[in-house]
């Protein structure tokens, strides 16, 4: 398999644990960076190389700009030699610029760098990943032979909205797969690596529990709706003069409390200093101890949603809510996104 991607290989071993087993040996051959450089910024995403090294699951080699055709086919002979003693199952060429500049582009030229590649994967066994640059504004690169013996294409773009990055992965081809989704937002963390996130996409709305429900503790609450089953979205609105927020969260608190659910909250409007001090407000005015509130609390946290780019919010939401699995979720202060979002159609299919 012929894997291009245009960012550091992150997540090489993670592409080929899908098909073999995860200790691998990985040959990393890089035209620019030097070992160390590489080491020290791969720590940063949370990935220890030296530890591999130690393993012989690792190799780092360093290659020479080639000059010429003889040269290509001196390196190639010894690229192969190293892989060969390692045992290597997975290959990342990084960057292969260089050496298309150097063949030009002349087809017999190009017909070696597209036999070499095809002879390498027969010999490990494995995978082979290229990345490229592309070119400012380019989402194709000019030598489109590569693109086409490729079996996969992963291209990582951006873009810049109001100040902020907004970072996309592309999936243009992925040969014997079906591509659902063509684009996914992702975020570079630091000592987590590249995180992607990947919508639900769900063919039929999600169905109610009706075998379960949740009931209101107050009479006129209940005779108005008499209960609530998992998997419902309930929107509590209140006129922006009314400065009522604390009592908008009676009844939903009540609510949750009485049938001893566990809740997040999420605010885009609010401290998590207020949160705290609203919640206390709703506590005295339940008649309850907000300890009792507090142990029903799997997370209380606000986002300034204008420092975050779309999917990179989503992302860390979804993160959290996987994490701490509440039986129910508040979001505050959801105006506020549509006052700011031009693309807020985006988040809210998201959540």
């Amino acid at each position: 398999m012929l894997v291009k991607l245009l960012s550091p290989p992150l997540y090489a071993t993670k592409i080929y644990a899908t098909k073999m087993p995860l200790e691998v040996c990985l040959a990393y051959i890089s035209f620019a960076e030097d070992r160390e450089k590489f080491l020290r910024f791969m720590k940063t995403l949370g990935m220890d190389f030296e530890k591999l090294e130690q393993k012989n699951l690792f190799k780092y080699i360093r290659a020479p700009i080639i000059a010429d055709e003889d040269g290509f086919s001196v390196l190639s002979s010894v690229i192969n030699e190293e892989i060969k003693k390692q045992g290597t199952k997975v290959v990342v060429i990084d960057s292969i610029n260089p050496i298309l500049n150097t063949l030009g582009r002349d087809a017999i030229k190009r017909s070696l760098l597209q036999n070499y590649l095809y002879d390498l994967t027969g010999m490990i066994k494995g995978i082979i990943i290229l990345i490229s640059e592309l070119p400012m504004d380019k989402i194709t690169l000019p030598e489109e032979m590569i693109e086409f013996v490729a079996d996969a294409i992963i291209v990582l773009k951006h873009e810049v909205k109001h100040s902020i990055l907004h970072r996309k992965m592309g999936f243009r081809k992925f040969r014997g797969a079906k591509i659902t989704i063509a684009e996914a937002p992702y975020s570079i963390i630091e000592g987590l690596g590249i995180k992607v996130f990947m919508p639900p996409m769900l063919s039929k709305v999600p169905s109610r529990r009706f075998k379960k429900s949740y009931t209101f503790p107050s009479k006129i609450l209940s005779r108005y709706i008499p209960s609530i089953a998992p998997g419902c979205s309930v929107f509590m609105g209140y006129p922006p003069y009314s400065r009522s927020y604390m009592y908008s969260l009676l009844p939903i608190m009540a609510l949750l409390l009485w049938n001893d659910c566990s809740v997040g909250m999420i605010s885009y409007r609010y401290s998590e200093d207020e949160l705290k001090w609203y919640l206390n407000q709703v506590a005295w005015n339940l008649g309850v101890d907000l300890n009792v509130i507090n142990s029903r609390l799997k997370f209380i946290i606000s986002f300034n949603p204008t420092i975050y780019s779309t999917g990179e919010l989503a992302n860390i939401e979804s993160e959290l809510i996987i994490r701490a699995r509440p039986d129910a979720i508040i979001y505050h202060g959801i105006e506020v996104l549509y006052m700011i979002r031009e693309d807020r159609k985006e988040y809210i299919r998201a959540v």
